[in-house]
């Protein structure tokens, strides 16, 4: 929790709570956490040492050489407690005193709104503090005060021995100079006695549990002093929340010396037990942990180059996933064990997740890179990678309240812009103060070694095109582009594609979030080579393109900041592979991606990371794998020399053009995202090796590569990329463009007719959105046609007509030009084709269109016309292609390059996909999940590369221990294998250098001349599976600040790492409502109690979140105090 988000401040009543943490706005509502977390203590503890000096003032009047306070408590009644030393310093019992049985005679008991005054007490500077304390419960996100002297306001002047609801931990904390330095640990075991002893020189503060010590801290500065009295049993003297201790206390004593180790153990009066040394063994043998032989010293083949491009990824975190439930705890005692358990299963790079905020003050921030240190410190251990997962727009409470000039302006509201989904305020990315906090923040983190960094939230929130309207963004639009920002309600303007201003907009909020990531990798950089920057970037495609726009993202505009991109792609739907190959392609285009789906099963999370593989992705993991028996990462870590970072075996390229995504209008583009898709889909069931290849990257020589390239609606081309495609042409290549290609500019401006009507020989005379027609072919034969179309007249000689309306109007056509072939399609081949990502209706689910992780049931009705797919497979040249194969449409291909010094080859992945198969409808109901398990018989595959110096080949597969080594046939200038069987996935290697990858890497390790017996998946049964949902689950109960109007609460819960059928709402117990199929696992969107004239008091709210099938149960309460 943040540290002043915490404090309820004056007059502030309500709270919001988020997955952050607790906020306390000005509303009629408190809200407190009812939920119990007890964090266990161990008596071993490392020492830190900083090297920090300096000196500490002598402020006041302790100067006594022993104990100058001691309240021993002993008084058993009343309410004052004394001071049995000299001094003299009695305190008063402020709330419900409640004495009884002590350490030793009696003690005083906390409520959590009670605590002792002692009076206004300063520390000479060189003093001991130390306490007996018997905590009843540390709850999950509060704020207990132990002994302090500390106001409420920022900075936070003197001192305070507490915990932290921040991060669950015990804190001692002393302000020097302004600036807090502190100790922090996981906090003792609650119901159990406790010695606390804290000390502090002129030149280091020591943390002490229980004799053991803790921790030591160097430390610089005066002491601030305030004037604030001493207190026991409390955070602060004042307000709604005081942070009151909820235990016993007992003999509090303050020394003006340091008192040496031996005089605190003899005064924690107990024995010193280390604990053993934590020692990570390896998981037991499973299907994919097996043993493999160790790479010979002698083997030619060089590890990866670059980690960023081999990464086997798995997130630490992920809404507290980890065997201590609190993050903290783990990094401090738990992290070298988590990390081994990292490293033993083949992981190789760590995401960690929890720690997304940093605008925070010093206090948290220097707790923030204590943790950060912790991980890194483990993850090096053991040669892991370790890359932070950060938010970057969207802060916390406290900072915005800070710095209300950084928050983005909304021109419509003229107000700045919560975004509850997350709980956040959007910071402006032009502003130069909010730039340079954070970026000072981003480098105190690299500092602490981190490898990376996951930039989040770098989009304009919430997605709004009137947004941002401040100072900056207005210099900054006018200079760069001479308009003014658009007024809202300019219809001359707004949503205008004709409109120079409207595109300039558009450009301009892209453009600022692709800014703020060039700022973020500069940073990166500064700390050392080979950083990680990667950031998300979700269903691009899919995503309607008002939304993309609102959002201010590209994901090319984003790579000029990013060393990978990032895909989440939500592949929970496994018949939508075509669709999400098709997207990956997209990303594929602008370089290495790493990408995220979430598993449900143990095979689909098999199922993902083979996607991944077969598709040359880096596949991140979610946490709720590392829950399952199988993980796969030591089999791709014996064979990544090969796998990894590979160049497509292709000579077909397709065409996309990201002005074509933002800058055209919205019929067009959602046109160009189906068109491109479709031929996508389409080359993919037909096994025809291609990549997707950016425009703006294309040069001459990048395209010696390719025999054919295909524009599927590549409407944004400048006048040099036509001029490449023209030579291309000239030169002997093919092109096949679509619809409006080459009809608009790069800046989306559009042009008086086709960029390439001399290739084409086509000139365009009206854009039709939608039309119905009958096309023929030259045999007159009949083909339906219903989608966007282009009215065309022949603009040339020598155009073939190779398919026409029935009045002749040309819709299919081919132009010699130079040694090349120019096709052009009038119609939309690909949107024929084209098929969905399969999904739950959302008229039904109220899902988002790309929310499929709630696996809800839906049918989705097979309408494609195969006659396209025909067109389309005619238009291509196949004895050009590199691949030759009669496998079924339905097993996914994928092939690449592979170069390794000596070595040379080509992978065919392959991915039997059969039980997909479509037959007319797809069903999916309510309480499917996919099990990648069993598989219709392939019967025999023959495959064959367009390569006569073939060496030797191999096919490599988890689904058996085995390498098997296949005979090669050519024939017609191909290499021919025969596959006699297709478990699940596998890759098939043809290697073309007498050095052998295969043979060296199996280390003399003899191959098999047959394919082996499928290895029997392991599988889980539903008690077993619901006990790792019920493990991993999380809710959250939300109320959003502005929200709380008229004695009406709205009101959300949150569920994470969870999928329920349904969350139950109970008010004091009683069943208000049940929400099911509620988009981005946030149920509840519209939950409102009406408390107008209800009876003050408190009420508790409860959400349960259901799943039926695993018959599987969590649940979160918060209790609501009515002050009408």
């Amino acid at each position: 929790m943040d540290y002043n988000s915490h404090v309820n401040k004056t007059n502030h009543t309500g709270v919001i709570m988020n997955n952050h943490g607790l906020y306390f706005p000005e509303k009629n509502v408190i809200i407190k956490i009812l939920k119990i977390f007890i964090i266990q203590y161990g008596l071993a503890r490392k020492v830190l040492v900083l090297s920090i000096t300096g000196i500490i003032a002598v402020s006041s009047i302790l100067t006594a050489s022993g104990p100058i306070c001691t309240w021993e408590l002993n008084e058993g009644k009343g309410g004052i407690v004394n001071d049995s030393s000299e001094n003299n310093y009695t305190g008063t019992i402020i709330g419900k005193s409640v004495w009884t049985n002590g350490r030793r005679g009696s003690a005083l008991y906390f409520d959590g709104n009670s605590y002792i005054d002692s009076g206004n007490i300063s520390l000479s500077g060189t003093n001991t503090i130390e306490a007996w304390i018997f905590p009843e419960e540390w709850i999950d996100g509060s704020y207990q005060g132990i002994i302090t002297k500390i106001p409420r306001t920022s900075p936070y002047p003197g001192w305070a021995l507490y915990f932290a609801g921040y991060n669950n931990c015990m804190q001692i904390m002393f302000n020097m100079s302004g600036k807090q330095k502190r100790i922090e640990t996981e906090p003792p075991r609650p119901k159990e006695w406790h010695h606390i002893t804290v000390t502090i020189d002129s030149r280091k503060m020591s943390l002490f549990i229980d004799g053991c010590l803790v921790d030591i801290r160097d430390i610089q500065g005066t002491l601030s002093t305030n004037t604030c009295n001493l207190l026991i049993g409390a955070l602060y003297g004042s307000g709604d929340d005081i942070g009151g201790f909820r235990g016993i206390i007992d003999e509090v004593k303050i020394y003006n010396k340091v008192l040496s180790h031996s005089e605190i153990i003899e005064n924690a009066g107990i024995n010193i037990v280390q604990s053993p040394e934590i020692k990570v063994t390896d998981y037991p043998k499973t299907l994919y942990s097996v043993k493999f032989p160790e790479r010979s010293i002698n083997t030619n083949i060089s590890s990866i180059a670059d980690w960023r491009f081999a990464a086997r990824s798995a997130t630490w975190g992920g809404w507290n996933w980890t065997p201590s439930a609190d993050i903290s705890s783990a990094l401090r005692d738990k992290a070298e064990e988590i990390a081994g358990k990292f490293a033993a299963r083949g992981v190789n790079t760590v995401f960690l997740d929890e720690h997304r905020y940093i605008l925070v003050d010093d206090h948290e921030f220097e707790n923030y890179l204590y943790n950060i240190k912790k991980a890194v410190s483990a993850c090096h251990k053991y040669h892991l990678k370790i890359v932070l997962h950060l938010t970057v727009e969207g802060v916390l409470k406290p900072y915005r309240d800070l710095h209300p000039e950084q928050a983005v302006l909304d021109l419509e509201t003229k107000t700045g812009a919560f975004y509850p989904r997350y709980g956040t305020y959007a910071m402006c990315p032009n502003d130069p103060a909010f730039i340079k906090a954070y970026c000072a923040r981003l480098q105190a983190i690299m500092n602490t070694g981190l490898d990376g960094v996951m930039p989040d939230e770098t989009e304009w929130l919430p997605p709004k095109m009137t947004i941002c309207g401040c100072s900056y963004c207005r210099e900054k639009f006018k200079k760069l582009y001479g308009f003014d920002i658009p007024l809202p309600g300019d219809k001359t303007v707004y949503e205008n594609f004709d409109s120079p201003q409207w595109r300039a907009w558009v450009d301009f909020r892209i453009k600022s979030q692709g800014d703020i990531l060039v700022k973020i990798k500069e940073t990166v950089d500064k700390s050392g080579p080979e950083k990680l920057v990667t950031a998300c970037q979700a269903g691009f495609l899919i995503s309607s393109s008002s939304g993309m726009n609102a959002y201010g993202m590209d994901v090319e505009d984003m790579k000029r900041g990013l060393t990978a991109g990032f895909y989440e792609s939500h592949l929970s739907s496994p018949w939508s592979w075509r669709y999400t190959a098709a997207e990956a392609g997209y990303y594929s285009a602008f370089g290495p991606v790493f990408i995220l789906s979430f598993s449900r099963t143990i095979s689909m999370d098999f199922f993902h990371w083979t996607f991944a593989l077969a598709n040359g992705l880096r596949y991140w993991t979610w946490p709720e794998s590392f829950d399952l028996p199988v993980f796969p990462f030591l089999w791709e870590k014996k064979w990544e020399t090969i796998i990894t970072h590979n160049d497509p075996y292709c000579n077909v390229g397709i065409l996309f053009s990201s002005p074509a995504l933002h800058l055209i209008p919205y019929e067009n583009i959602n046109s160009m995202k189906k068109e491109y898709i479709g031929w996508c889909e389409t080359l993919l069931e037909a096994h025809i090796p291609f990549e997707t290849v950016a425009v703006s990257r294309i040069t001459a020589e990048s395209l010696q590569k390719y025999r054919i390239l295909i524009a599927p609606a590549t409407a944004c081309l400048s006048s040099a990329e036509n001029k490449l495609l023209r030579d291309f042409i000239r030169q002997g290549g093919s092109l096949i463009a679509t619809l409006d290609c080459s009809m608009y500019d790069e800046k989306g401006e559009k042009l008086p007719d086709f960029g390439l009507k001399d290739v084409l020989g086509i000139s365009y005379s009206e854009i039709m959105k939608e039309k119905k027609l009958e096309i023929h072919d030259n045999t007159g034969r009949k083909i339906l046609y219903h989608g966007p179309f282009i009215k065309t007249d022949l603009a040339a000689g020598y155009v073939d007509i190779l398919y026409s309306e029935k009045n002749g109007m040309p819709v299919i056509t081919r132009r010699k030009y130079g040694k090349g072939n120019a096709f052009y399609c009038a119609c939309g081949p690909g949107t024929q084709y084209f098929m969905p990502k399969i999904k739950p209706p959302y008229s039904e689910s109220g899902a988002s269109m790309w929310d499929l992780r709630l696996a809800l049931g839906g049918v989705w009705t097979d309408n494609r016309k195969t006659e396209y797919k025909k067109i389309i497979l005619g238009l291509i040249d196949r004895r050009v292609l590199p691949l030759d194969t009669d496998t079924p449409d339905d097993i996914f291909i994928r092939t690449f390059r592979h170069v390794n010094k000596n070595y040379q080859g080509v992978i065919v992945h392959m991915l039997n996909l059969t039980g997909l198969r479509i037959n007319g409808n797809v069903q999916i109901s309510a309480d499917k999940e996919f099990e990648f398990l069993d598989y219709p018989d392939t019967g025999k595959i023959s495959v064959g590369i367009k390569e006569t110096g073939i060496q030797s080949a191999y096919f490599i597969s988890p689904d058996f221990s085995e390498t098997v080594k296949l005979p090669v046939t050519l024939k017609n200038e191909f290499s021919f294998i025969t596959l006699s069987a297709l478990y699940r996935y596998g890759f098939i290697y043809f290697s073309l250098s007498s050095a052998d990858a295969v043979r060296d890497l199996l280390n003399d390790t003899p191959a098999v001349d047959s394919i082996p017996a499928c290895e029997e998946f392991p599988r889980m049964d539903n008690a077993a599976w619901g006990k790792i949902l019920s493990k991993n689950g999380k809710i959250i109960i939300n109320i959003s600040e502005n929200k709380i109007l008229n004695g009406k609460v709205d009101y959300t819960a949150s569920v994470a790492d969870f999928s329920p059928d349904y969350v139950d709402f109970y008010i004091n117990e009683e069943k208000v409502h049940r929400e099911k199929n509620a988009p981005y696992w946030c149920f509840g969107d519209n939950n409102k109690w009406d408390t107008t004239g209800i009876k003050n008091g408190k009420y508790l709210l409860k959400a349960a979140a259901v799943t039926e099938k695993y018959n599987c149960k969590i649940e979160t309460q918060i209790e609501i105090e009515i002050k009408n």
